[in-house]
């Protein structure tokens, strides 16, 4: 009875650490834009360090835009904090985040035909 109790909880512990290890929300970061690019509706992990920011204050909108690949509008993609999301956090995010690599988690999606992640919590992106 005990070499049974104790194979049904080594069983028990391998099946977990292999849902776990396939976890679908466990993504790897990728450092190649291409990749990034190619990968429109898919969530992904971007590790970069961005080729120019542009911070956008007005009354009745704000929001930054981190351009890769290319200062704007040459750039390969984009990805966007909407005001709504960065809160009073907003006037410091340039500075915070200005040449430093970052890790972004996000949904691609396309812009007017470009490559573009909207950031849905500050979480979703961070210095690495």
């Amino acid at each position: 009875m005990m070499k049974l109790r104790t194979l049904l909880v080594s069983f028990s512990l391998i099946v977990t650490s292999i849902l776990v290890a396939q976890e679908p929300g466990a993504l790897s970061c990728t450092d190649d834009i291409k990749s990034v690019v190619a990968q429109v509706g898919k969530d992904v992990v971007f590790c970069g360090t961005p080729s120019g920011i542009k911070t956008v204050t007005k009354p009745d909108a704000n929001h930054i835009y981190f351009n890769f690949g290319g200062v704007y509008p040459d750039n390969t993609f984009t990805v966007v904090i909407w005001g709504s999301v960065s809160g009073a956090e907003h006037e410091l995010l340039e500075e915070r985040f200005k040449g430093k690599e970052l890790l972004i988690k996000g949904t691609v999606k396309l812009y007017k035909d470009k490559p573009q992640i909207e950031v849905q919590h500050m979480e979703n992106i961070q210095v690495k």
